[in-house]
């Protein structure tokens, strides 16, 4: 399953990004802030940011 990273500081925008992207069948991983998207993107190994 392809893994996509969404970083965004508005949580509307996270929640409905997210769930369109869940319905085609993508895990995603959300961030509000960018300050530690370097430790989660080690962490997570996104194929799309």
């Amino acid at each position: 399953m392809p893994k996509v990273m969404v970083i965004d500081d508005e949580p509307f925008i996270l929640m409905m990004i997210e769930d369109k992207l869940q319905r085609g069948g993508i895990e995603v991983v959300t961030l509000r802030e960018s300050k530690n998207a370097v430790d989660v993107i080690r962490r997570e190994m996104p194929d799309l940011i």
